[in-house]
């Protein structure tokens, strides 16, 4: 799955206001194996001040492994999708 930086994919929301992390840096974070909070902090090279970006850290982690379930499900299936 790739990350498309644009107003459509939603990647370009800010969700940390303290370090001007967008929706896209986190997924990116997240699909080069974060897979807490913590981790996507670390990824990034930041570190949490405020705390108002973790539950959207948390939607995105979720919405990451909502996909990976779905994926791996079809796998086992005998067909693949692209998500």
């Amino acid at each position: 799955m790739e990350i498309l930086n644009d107003a459509a994919s939603g990647n370009d929301r800010l969700i940390c206001t303290c370090h001007g992390v967008c929706a896209g840096e986190a997924r990116k974070a997240i699909q080069e194996g974060a897979a807490t909070v913590k981790a996507c902090f670390r990824a990034l090279g930041r570190w949490p001040k405020c705390g108002n970006c973790v539950v959207p850290l948390r939607d995105l982690l979720a919405e990451a492994q909502d996909a990976k379930t779905r994926v791996e499900e079809d796998t086992r299936v005998g067909w693949t999708r692209e998500v």
